[in-house]
């Protein structure tokens, strides 16, 4: 976005989360539409400020764009929030150790979710093809 491009490969992606890790991205709402359509699994987590006028402040402090690229980015900034309806979770980042403390809250619940476990409870209910428990094939 704004002339830039950016990425994280599915492949890295799908690397992490097959081992069991969380892969967390910092991306802007157009990569978290593609990464919801290719996991619809994915946990959506927006961080945004209390308002427009620490959004304003906290751009030109990071006195990385320019004030043409400053103008695109806070133009857009309204669509952008618009699109973080659809986010699974809304963190307002009003105080940085609370907002981080969230996060950290969202992941933990989001490791929780059923399907996270259910292949672990499949294998307990359907066992692991190792033992029969005295069934037999016919």
């Amino acid at each position: 976005m704004y002339g830039n491009r950016y990425g994280t490969s599915r492949e890295a992606v799908r690397t992490i989360v097959s081992r069991g890790r969380d892969a967390v991205l910092e991306i802007d709402v157009q990569g978290g539409r593609k990464v919801k359509q290719e996991l619809p699994g994915a946990v959506l987590v927006a961080i945004f400020p209390p308002d427009w006028r620490s959004l304003e402040k906290r751009l030109v402090g990071r006195g990385r764009d320019s004030s043409e690229e400053m103008r695109a980015r806070l133009r857009a900034a309204a669509d952008e929030a618009r699109e973080l309806l659809s986010y699974d979770y809304l963190v307002v980042n009003d105080n940085l150790e609370a907002a981080v403390s969230r996060v950290e809250w969202i992941v933990r619940a989001a490791r929780l979710r059923r399907e996270r476990a259910l292949v672990r409870l499949a294998k307990i209910v359907y066992g692991t093809g190792k033992e029969n428990h005295g069934e037999s094939d016919g």
